[in-house]
Formats: C-alpha cells, sequence, structure tokens
C-alpha cells in the first residue's frame, strides 16, 4: 500500500461555516475499498463512537496508476468525487483545507507569518491588515471538529517501525490534535488494520526557541509532519475560495513564501476572490518555460511535438523606442538619472554590477526596470511613492530623487509576487545572457535558439549568482526558478524543427495551452517540493532542520472548467505523462478530482469514487453506494445516461420543451382526427356532416395558423423535426407528422421528398 488520502470525517459541534450540508460523524470515503469498523459492526451511516478496525478488500490493481521502474518507480493513487452541485464537494475539500491549516497553527503558529502575506508602504495601514488577518484566525478558525484518515509508509512518531504500513487518523477537536495509527493484522487474510494507542499531539512538542519569531519545530513534530502530507489544490472556478466570504485567513494559504512548509496550497492567487488572469498567464508561461528546459522528457508537449528550438523576439510594444537616442521616449531621457537609479539598485540588492553596457540588449532592460519602477506606484502597497515621478506630455519624469531610493529599498524587502517581475529583469540585466544576435525578428532573421542552449546560459549565470550571495532563508535549490527566467520584455515561442514554421506552440488553441499550463503548474511545484532539503544551512555554522514531504495530496477542482470535452478526455492520461517524464521523480502522489465531467471519470474505477447526493428528507449530503455500471472504461454517453449523472434525460431543455411542443401539437390535431373518424363511422344517415365538417375546418385552421415568425405551424414544426439527431425520435414524430398532416397537405409532402431526393442524388 501507497500514500492515499483514504476518508474525512466531520464531527459534532464542527463549525457549521465548514460543516455546510455535510453530516456530523459521517465518514465520506475516496477509496471504497477500505471499510470501516466499531468493533465488529461495519459503519455505513453517521454513528458517534471511534473507529476501532479498518479492512481492505482491494478489488483494484495496487499499481494501476504508478508511474516508473523500480527505484524510479512514482507511487500514484487516484480518486475522485462527483455529484451534482451542492451534493458537497466543496464543503469537503474547504474542511480539509480548513482542518490542514488549524492543525498546522496549533502545533506551530509561525507556520504562516501574516508580516509576509501584506505589504504596504504604509506601516499604520499594515498593522490594519495584518490585524484584520489575526483576528480571523480568531473568530474563524474555532470549532474545527474532524478526522482525516490516510494511509503512509513513512517513519512512524512511534520509532517502532521503519516501513509497516499504517493507517493513520488525525483528530481534531478545537486546540486538541490527536493521532491514532491502525497497523496490520498480518494473520488475517483480508488486509485488517487495529487500531493502535491514541497519542495526542502535545507529547510531540518539544524545547523550542521562540524567540526568534519563525518556524521552529521539535525533532518530533517534524517527524509528524513528514509523515503527514503535502496538499496542492487547483480551482480556476470564479466563485471559490473568496477570503470576503471564507475568511482573512485564507490568504495564508494562496502564498507560497514560506520554503513549501505550510502543508498546504491553493492555486491561482486570488485577491479577495479574484484571479489576475492576466498574471496566472505570464506566471504559467514562465513556469512551463522553466519545466521544459530543466527536464527533457516534459519538451514532448503533444503527441508528435517536440520543443527543441526557441524564439526570443523583443516586444517592442512594451517601449515607445527611439532607435537613434537608444531609449524609450515614455520616460525621462537624462541617461545619468537612469545610470544612478540603476547602480542603487544594484547596491541595494547586493549585486555586483558588470560592464555590459556595450550589449544591444542593455538599454531596453534598463529602462523597462525603470518604467517597472513607474508601474509599480500604481501598486496600492506603493502608492506612496507615486509622487517620486510625475507625467507630463506622454513622458514620466522624475519628481522626488531622494524618495526614489526610500522606494527602492522598499522593493528589495518585498519577496512576494508584486516583485518578481522586477526581479527577473534584473537578473537579466545583471548577466544579459543573450545579445541582438540571438533576438528572433520575423520579417528579417527569423532567429531560432536550441533549447538546450538557453538553458546552459541562465544555468551558468545563476550559479555564477550563488557564488556570492550569503545564506539562502529558505531551502537550497540547485536550479534557476521563475524569478531568473526571461524577463517580460521578450516574446517566447517554441518550434518543434530548427526551422521556423507556422506549425508551433502559439498557433495551439486556448483549450490545449490552457491544459499544457495547467499540468506544468502542478509539475513547477512538484520539482519545488522535491527540491526542499531537510538540513538546511541558516548561517552562523547554523543548520536547520525542514520538512521534506514525501507524500502529496493533489486535488483538482473541476478542471474541465473551460476544457473541451476532448481535451477532458485526455487530461489525466496526460498529466500521468508528464509525472513519468521528470527525472527527478516524487515518492508518493494522491490524485482527487473534484468534477461533473464523464470523461474524467471513465479514467478512475468506480471503487474510487465518492458519490455524493442530498438526501431528500435532512437536504445534508450523503454518500452513495453506485452498484449500477462500473465507470472506468465506460463509454461516456452510458455514463451520461445513467440517472445519478442526469435525471431527465441526455437533451438539453430548451431542445426539450421545443419538441414537447411539437409532440402536443401533433396530439391535438391526431386528437381531432380520432373524433371525425368516430363521427363519419357513425354517420350512416348523414346527420353528422355539419358536425365533421367543422371540426376539419377546426383542424385545418389548427395547422395553417400563423405564428410571430409569420410562418405556418405545419412548416415550423416539421422543420423542427428534421433538425433533431436522434433518429429513433427523429422517425417517431416524422409518422406522426405524416399520419396528422398527409390528407392537408399531400401536394407539399410529396413536394419536400423530391426535393430531399433530389439533394441526395447531388450529393452522390
Amino acid at each position: 500500500m501507497s500514500f492515499k488520502l483514504i476518508a474525512i470525517r466531520p464531527l459534532d459541534d464542527c463549525n457549521e461555516k465548514f460543516l455546510k450540508n455535510l453530516i456530523p460523524n459521517q465518514i465520506y470515503k475516496f477509496y471504497n475499498d477500505y471499510e470501516f469498523y466499531i468493533e465488529e459492526n461495519k459503519v455505513i451511516n453517521a454513528i458517534k463512537e471511534d473507529i476501532t478496525k479498518i479492512k481492505y478488500n482491494s478489488s483494484v490493481p495496487e499499481e494501476l496508476y504508478y508511474q516508473g521502474d523500480d527505484e524510479y518507480k512514482t507511487k500514484i493513487n487516484i480518486s475522485a468525487i462527483v455529484g451534482k452541485n451542492g451534493s458537497g464537494k466543496s464543503a469537503l475539500v474547504e474542511l480539509l483545507v480548513v482542518s490542514i491549516v488549524k492543525m498546522s497553527l496549533e502545533i506551530d503558529k509561525y507556520f504562516i507569518d501574516p508580516s509576509n502575506l501584506y505589504y504596504h508602504s504604509n506601516e499604520e495601514r499594515l498593522k490594519e491588515l495584518i490585524a484584520n488577518y489575526e483576528n480571523s484566525l480568531i473568530e474563524d478558525l474555532n470549532f474545527i471538529n474532524v478526522e482525516i484518515y490516510f494511509i503512509h509508509k513513512a517513519l512512524s512518531i512511534y520509532r517502532t517501525s521503519n516501513e509497516i504500513p499504517k493507517i493513520r487518523r488525525i483528530q481534531l477537536k478545537g486546540s486538541e490534535i490527536s493521532i491514532l495509527d491502525y497497523e496490520k493484522e498480518f494473520n488475517t487474510n483480508i488486509y485488517s488494520l487495529q487500531s493502535n494507542k491514541s497519542i495526542n499531539v502535545n507529547i510531540l512538542k518539544g524545547t523550542k526557541d521562540l524567540s526568534g519569531g519563525r518556524l521552529c519545530l521539535s525533532q518530533k513534530e517534524l517527524d509528524f509532519f513528514r509523515d503527514f502530507f503535502y496538499s496542492m489544490i487547483i480551482n480556476y472556478s470564479h466563485y471559490g475560495y473568496n477570503t470576503l466570504e471564507i475568511g482573512e485567513w485564507l490568504k495564508g494559504v494562496f502564498h507560497k513564501n514560506d520554503g513549501y512548509q505550510l502543508p498546504v496550497v491553493m492555486n491561482p492567487l486570488r485577491e479577495e476572490g479574484n484571479i489576475n488572469i492576466n498574471r496566472e498567464k505570464e506566471l504559467a508561461s514562465s513556469r512551463f518555460l522553466v519545466n521544459i528546459l530543466q527536464e527533457k522528457g516534459l519538451r514532448d508537449i503533444s503527441e508528435g511535438k517536440t520543443v527543441t528550438y526557441i524564439s526570443i523576439e523583443l516586444d517592442l510594444k512594451k517601449f515607445k523606442w527611439d532607435p537613434i537616442k537608444k531609449l524609450d521616449k515614455q520616460i525621462f531621457e537624462s541617461v545619468k538619472d537612469k545610470e544612478n537609479i540603476i547602480n542603487y539598485i544594484f547596491k541595494q540588492f547586493n549585486i555586483a554590477k558588470k560592464n555590459n553596457k556595450k550589449n544591444g540588449l542593455y538599454p531596453y532592460v534598463r529602462d523597462y526596470l525603470i518604467r517597472k519602477l513607474i508601474r509599480m506606484t500604481h501598486y496600492s502597497v506603493y502608492s506612496e511613492f507615486e509622487s517620486c515621478f510625475k507625467y507630463s506630455r506622454g513622458t514620466y519624469f522624475i519628481s522626488d530623487k531622494s524618495k526614489i531610493y526610500d522606494y527602492i529599498d522598499s522593493i528589495s524587502e518585498d519577496f512576494s509576487h508584486n516583485t518578481d517581475k522586477f526581479r527577473q529583469a534584473l537578473f537579466f540585466l545583471q548577466y544579459l545572457y543573450l545579445d541582438n544576435k540571438d533576438i528572433f525578428e520575423k520579417n528579417k532573421n527569423k532567429k531560432l535558439i536550441k533549447i538546450d542552449d538557453l538553458h546552459d546560459a541562465i544555468s551558468s549565470s545563476w550559479i555564477s549568482s550563488r557564488k556570492d550571495l550569503p545564506a539562502v532563508l529558505h531551502f537550497q535549490n540547485d536550479k534557476f526558478t521563475v524569478r531568473q527566467s526571461l524577463p517580460s520584455i521578450f516574446k517566447i515561442n517554441y518550434f518543434f524543427d530548427d526551422e521556423y514554421s507556422e506549425n508551433n506552440f502559439n498557433n495551439f488553441s486556448s483549450g490545449e495551452k490552457q491544459k499544457i499550463f495547467s499540468i506544468h503548474s502542478v509539475i513547477y511545484h512538484l520539482r519545488n517540493l522535491k527540491s526542499v532539503q531537510e538540513i538546511h544551512n541558516i548561517g552562523n555554522n547554523k543548520n536547520k532542520e525542514l520538512i521534506y514531504y514525501k507524500n502529496v495530496n493533489i486535488i483538482f477542482d473541476e478542471i474541465e472548467l473551460y476544457a473541451h470535452p476532448d481535451y477532458q478526455r485526455k487530461f489525466l492520461n496526460d498529466l500521468l505523462f508528464a509525472l513519468n517524464s521528470i527525472y527527478q521523480r516524487y515518492d508518493n502522489l494522491n490524485i482527487l478530482f473534484i468534477t461533473h465531467s464523464p470523461f474524467i471519470l471513465s479514467d478512475i474505477p468506480k471503487q474510487n469514487v465518492l458519490f455524493l447526493e442530498i438526501d431528500e428528507e435532512s437536504k445534508k449530503s450523503k454518500p452513495q453506494n453506485f452498484k449500477r455500471m462500473n465507470t472506468f472504461g465506460a463509454n461516456i454517453t452510458d455514463l451520461l445516461a445513467d440517472s445519478f449523472f442526469i435525471n431527465d434525460g441526455l437533451i438539453g431543455n430548451f431542445a426539450k420543451e421545443k419538441i414537447e411542443e411539437t409532440i402536443t401539437w401533433l396530439n391535438s390535431i391526431l386528437e381531432l382526427k380520432e373524433i371525425v373518424k368516430k363521427l363519419e363511422l357513425d354517420n350512416k344517415d348523414k346527420l353528422n356532416n355539419i358536425k365533421i365538417r367543422t371540426v376539419k375546418n377546426k383542424i385545418n385552421k389548427h395547422l395553417k395558423k400563423e405564428t410571430h415568425l409569420k410562418s405556418k405551424s405545419f412548416k415550423r414544426h416539421l422543420e423542427l423535426i428534421e433538425i433533431i439527431d436522434e433518429p429513433f425520435l427523429r422517425k417517431k414524430l416524422e409518422e406522426m407528422y405524416s399520419e396528422a398532416t398527409f390528407e392537408f397537405f399531400h401536394k407539399e409532402m410529396l413536394e419536400r421528398q423530391i426535393a430531399q431526393m433530389q439533394k441526395q442524388l447531388e450529393e452522390l
């Protein structure tokens, strides 16, 4: 057995804000091969007692999703939650996230440092933001009562066994955290795990030095978290995970500048629920570039398409460039003032400036950095520095030189995403590892660079930069990151051959790019997680132990959003291919899909799917036993047709209403014709002639009734019947139509049939 997130169980008196429509004491299982018992009684519905035994009766191949071979194997398990909107899917994820945050902060409050979450040049406003965050921790993170069950094979906190697989239950009740391990009984045929002694997490605490105001874990706490798992949640929904609704505490889950120590992160970054889509696009592009530069296996980005060359083009739209003076006309012309600012930036960032002014790209990067300084004053965190510059007649000028230096000081202390682009450009300006000869110009040279050559240029610059740096504050990484990647003054494209071609990455559809970027965002974070060193030097001959998570839980929350069905169908396979392509493999992965997509479910056996429905009486979220078809390898149409997914058939409601209108119209005519038939049968003395004529006139009027479209009813309904795709339904309606209208529109019907047959002849 390898790492799996098996189940979540909300407990009595759990905070209603996170409990929502979940049932207290109900076990929500993500893997149905695990059965929970109290003594010898199997647990299905909500019950208060502690679980004493867990049985595992395997019906799914153990290594179904594993990637790699032997010691290079990545052990992957995949499950899913499926249910209609409001069935409790997102509630389970939110409960997991808040539980992990609460547990982590109870063990060490410095897992999240509020001063790293906010940056504002106004000190009073900064204090206000931090106070708001700390109040949220107190007000929102109370009464988090929950149990989390997961299987692991890591070092045990008991230190009695090393490689014995065990299911761990972490129970959180307010501020109390307890651990219970269920270990295997080897004398049973079915994989049965019995509960061990429960341990309160407080005994893990050792002597701590809290004077430093930073994360400091005892050895047993480190062991506890290394046995635990790191969770990465990906959700692009516009209406999810809003701090204004869930609480300001959530802000600490979006930021990832702690060296991957807090065991949960959410992507993409949101500010009060809003995703900066342009920033996300740039981040995704940068991560994609770093991934394929450093991992050759990831260069196979689509079937038959392997990135081998790259084009780097100056984005001249970012400048108002004067080619004679070699400067951006949007900012002041004084080269001396520009150089003074650049020199101060290098000094403040503790960077030795090199004499690279002869490089043709130098003036572009220099002016971009200064332009970036100006733009960043419009960020709310730097708004007090707006007075550094003034704008007049299309050009920015310096208005307060002394304040500019205070502004640069502030930027040098800001390691948030606010300064990523600035630091990218600064790194490039320091080393200028490209020159004019490397730049692509479509109408001139169409220059392409080998992707390995670009990797070597950035990597050698990165290695040089580390020689002069003091010990890194968080974690060591021997490979460059997004902050050392190409700055945004360049437009990048990827090619599959050594010559320019329209068959390139930029010409991929937006949906295909979204799929590739989504996968590469996960890969990027996994590679960073893998790089965390357990023993880290923090200077002055001191070492600090960090958490290296061997278990990673990845949650794709409605990843099918905005994706074409064919990309949904391919997503899991493409993700596994990418994971298998990484040279530096991860140890244990659990992947959980929160989905409505039958395309994704057809890659997952029903034993690994939690089916949720709303109980009609209690209106609560209840797991359902899906006894019908298996989902793995199931036909997509059959999955959709199952009443669990769609109760009212597979036809859209609008089409359904239109078809029902036509059926009602046809039935009304057929009913009138039936009346005529009866009158004619009982008309030996011809006394019913007037009645028959009256009904026939009614039928004729009904058929030829004018509509708002100024077309006769019979024509409108016939045209609708002819565009129905489902063959049996269309044929049946055609028969009804013929029966209803034949004697009234015999000529029109024959003419229409002749026209249709003529069209078929022409198509042969």
